[in-house]
């Protein structure tokens, strides 16, 4: 499992939150290795039908949301800004987090998908 942590995509996840990260990798610790081979070939990236060819008929309002540290993914999130219906997209790049944005970066996260969907918080 450590080997794991150190992989650069998941090492960025050390500045979660502490109890949130606790969660999480108690909840990873329960899988077992058959049903990790199991998601891997049946729900893996590498076994998703390919949809580039589709993208563009996408029509509803979409946010892409990535962490800056993830180059690989803010390169797919380019890619489906030049094909999406213009107006119909945004991005946001959550500052200084990586491959797991919206817990890396939990309040900027939020922050950006409140506004990005018209919701108003009153604090007291």
């Amino acid at each position: 499992y450590k080997k794991w942590q150190e992989i650069p995509i998941i090492a960025t996840q050390q500045t979660i939150d502490p109890a949130i990260r606790e969660a999480m990798i108690s909840r990873r610790m329960t899988q077992s290795v058959e049903g990790l081979a199991l998601s891997m070939e049946y729900f893996g990236t590498g076994v998703m039908p390919h949809c580039w060819g589709s993208v563009h008929t996408l029509s509803v309002p979409t946010l892409l949301m990535v962490g800056e540290l993830d180059l690989k993914y803010r390169g797919i999130a380019e890619s489906m800004i030049e094909q999406l219906v213009e107006g119909s997209v945004d991005q946001v790049v959550i500052p200084k987090v990586g491959h797991c944005a919206h817990l890396e970066g939990l309040e900027k996260a939020t922050e950006h998908l409140r506004e990005w969907l018209g919701i108003t918080v009153c604090r007291i």
